[in-house]
């Protein structure tokens, strides 16, 4: 037995082994291992055998105080024997009746004691009454000695291998931790750096790299805090070292630092203190972070430039209205050897040159409605290259390349051809003297998704002139930027090119170098084969008619010029300034004369604009069970809402200012289709 209890090392082979031997020298009818758990209050069954399964299952875990022999034996320390069921009966008369049911007769329980501490009990029961003798009894207290000595060493040898697991599992993560710190600290995720207080005293790849220092540089101690932070930061350095010591780390703030050369990098640094007094702190390169904020309030501040842009321009091109438009009747009621006729016709210039900067206006704020058709773009640039001729002038050369065939773009031909100049005179500008512009088109792909592409047509603008340094480059495209003198630019040229190119659906993108020259890479989305020009057409006359027309206006010159055009091109006007007249009078026509058959309304207007025109005509309309009245939506200022009445098929949109032709046609075609 006592080798056998040697070689056990759980409490439950002890147990088992113990069992062994009393079954083999005493052939008891049952017998246990009790054990007391680590609370000291309650026995648990270790190991069990011969006892009924539904008793075992009944004992297996008891509290310490149950009126049974085991509990008596471990809280007394002594052997408690029962030789009798008489005897049995008269002291636990509770377990007596169970032990009856199984026929036990005399029964035994001993405690299991090592070091003067109780371990738990061994328990035996025998099928007959009978008296134990000395022999037996001694045996029994040899079993449960030996049993308790092996119960503890069994403990200790417990003890001591979960304590190796534990050290193990500790080693282990204390190795995985150091292996992903290491990792995150030879990443360039990051610089990670320690300090000692005075200086860094290690530090990785990526921390070295954003400043620009060397291994050599920390080995020699040269990284110093005052050679890496600007003085500005000091309060800002204080408190995140009193966060650190209060908290044991502080908040990550921004901040610059000093590389070797002298330059700076905005940063986010925070940092830990350790338990030695020194402390590791990160920093991360913030250069793309307010790249992309710088970027963002860029746009933000454009974008306000392009509101305030589209607004004067509205309020210019409703003035332009009415001076182009008298100044054409001032014209027409002229002789034309009339000395004043010539005065009339600067007036119409200077107006129409107001007229394009509007345009150039409302370009680069990308709220002007573009009327994109099938064009060539080859055929535009050779149509348009005496004007880009003339533009560069005397002593500079413009070589056009164009491809074999037609190369078609679906955009608007007037915005193109305003690319094409303001590109040219800024090329213009750039050279000294003589120079050399190259006009070149082709067609590329890009990618336009997984497994996509999208062809594009380019045009490709390049000069040899002066050239631009990375910081004039990175500027061109804002709006009233320019490297010329006071008085000899706006600045909208090119930031009106890019409003084009987007508004167009297409990119730009420029590249130069001082001395070199400029370059400008045009891309806009190619139309299909089965997009072709149209066919040049013979511009018919002006169409003129008899219907009535409702016109909506509240600026007083324009609805005086827009009213006195159409009684000309024969039609019967009602004039209404605000859009509660209007639907007055649509209600009260029809009465005593012809019903209106078409709104001519402005689209910005107090209460409601043109839109409330709009929905007023429609429910008028529903009302009274007939075709909704066409309407032609006049504003200088165009926008989504009227791009899309405009394209229900019974709307059509004009920008001020425009021609009579323009408005004669607009107004004939949408009465004669309203007919079908």
């Amino acid at each position: 037995m006592s080798s056998a209890l040697a070689a056990a090392y759980t409490e439950k082979q002890v147990g088992a082994v113990a069992l062994e031997a009393v079954f083999g020298a005493l052939a008891p009818r049952g017998a246990g291992v009790v054990l007391l758990d680590g609370s000291g209050t309650m026995l648990e069954i270790a190991e069990a055998r011969g006892y009924p399964p539904d008793m075992i299952e009944r004992y297996r875990r008891i509290p310490l105080d149950a009126p049974i022999p085991a509990s008596a034996a471990v809280r007394s320390g002594r052997p408690v024997i029962f030789e009798s069921r008489e005897e049995r009966r008269r002291n636990y008369p509770a377990i007596d009746r169970e032990l009856a049911e199984t026929r036990s007769g005399a029964i035994a329980a001993l405690p299991l004691i090592v070091h003067g501490k109780v371990l738990g009990v061994l328990t035996l029961s025998f099928a007959d009454e009978r008296v134990i003798p000395e022999a037996d009894r001694a045996f029994m207290l040899t079993v449960a000695s030996q049993c308790a000595q092996a119960l503890e060493r069994a403990r200790l040898f417990d003890a001591e291998r979960r304590a190796r697991e534990q050290a193990e599992a500790s080693l282990a993560a204390l190795q995985a931790s150091e292996l992903r710190f290491r990792t995150v600290f030879e990443s360039r995720m990051l610089g990670i750096a320690f300090w000692d207080g005075e200086r860094v005293s290690d530090a990785n790849a990526a921390f070295l790299d954003l400043l620009g220092f060397t291994e050599e540089d920390l080995r020699s101690g040269e990284i110093r805090h005052g050679r890496l932070s600007p003085p500005e930061y000091r309060d800002a350095d204080l408190r995140a070292t009193e966060e650190s010591r209060a908290r044991g780390s502080c908040t990550p703030y921004e901040k610059e630092f000093f590389r070797k050369d002298g330059t700076r990098v905005p940063v986010l640094v925070g940092g830990t203190l350790l338990r030695d007094g020194t402390g590791v702190f990160f920093v991360l390169d913030m250069t793309a972070h307010r790249e992309a904020i710088e970027q963002l309030q860029a746009s933000q501040r454009m974008e306000a430039v392009g509101r305030l842009a589209g607004g004067v321009a509205h309020e210019i091109n409703n003035a332009l209205q009415g001076v182009l438009g008298f100044s054409r009747f001032v014209a027409k009621a002229l002789d034309p050897a009339d000395p004043v006729r010539a005065d009339v016709d600067q007036i119409e210039r200077s107006a129409r040159r107001a007229a394009e900067i509007t345009q150039q206006l409302l370009a680069y704020s990308r709220r002007q409605l573009l009327r994109p058709a099938a064009h060539d773009l080859a055929a535009i640039v050779a149509s348009f290259e005496p004007m880009m001729r003339q533009a560069l002038g005397p002593g500079r050369r413009l070589e056009v390349r164009v491809p074999g065939g037609p190369v078609t773009i679906l955009a608007d031909r007037g915005q193109i051809e305003q690319v094409l100049l303001n590109l040219t005179l800024n090329a213009r500008d750039a050279m000294r003297g003589d120079g050399e512009l190259v006009v070149e088109i082709g067609t590329s792909e890009s990618a336009a998704g997984p497994g996509r592409s999208a062809r594009y047509v380019t045009l490709t603008v390049s000069d040899n002139g002066h050239g631009m340094d990375g910081r004039t480059l990175s500027q061109i495209f804002d709006p009233f930027f320019t490297t010329k003198a006071p008085g000899e630019g706006t600045g909208l040229g090119l930031a009106v090119v890019q409003g084009i190119v987007r508004q167009s659906g297409g990119q730009i993108f420029a590249s130069s170098e001082p001395g070199r020259g400029a370059t400008f890479r045009i891309l806009l989305p190619a139309a299909g084969p089965e997009l072709a020009p149209p066919p040049h057409a013979e511009k018919p006359a002006l169409p003129r008619g008899g219907e009535t027309v409702l016109l909506v206006e509240d600026e007083d010159a324009v609805r005086s010029y827009i009213g006195r055009l159409l009684r000309e091109l024969g039609y019967h006007v009602i004039e209404a300034a605000t859009p509660d007249a209007a639907l007055a009078a649509l209600d009260g026509s029809g009465r005593g004369g012809a019903p209106v058959s078409l709104i001519v309304s402005d689209v910005l207007m107090p209460a409601g604009g043109g839109e409330a025109v709009g929905k007023g005509a429609e429910a008028w309309a529903s009302r009274l069970g007939v075709p909704a009245v066409p309407i032609v939506y006049v504003s200088g200022q165009s926008d989504e809402q009227t791009a899309r009445r405009e394209l229900a098929g019974r709307a059509a949109f004009l920008q001020k200012p425009f021609d009579a032709d323009d408005l004669a046609r607009t107004v004939r075609a949408l009465l004669d289709g309203a007919r079908t």
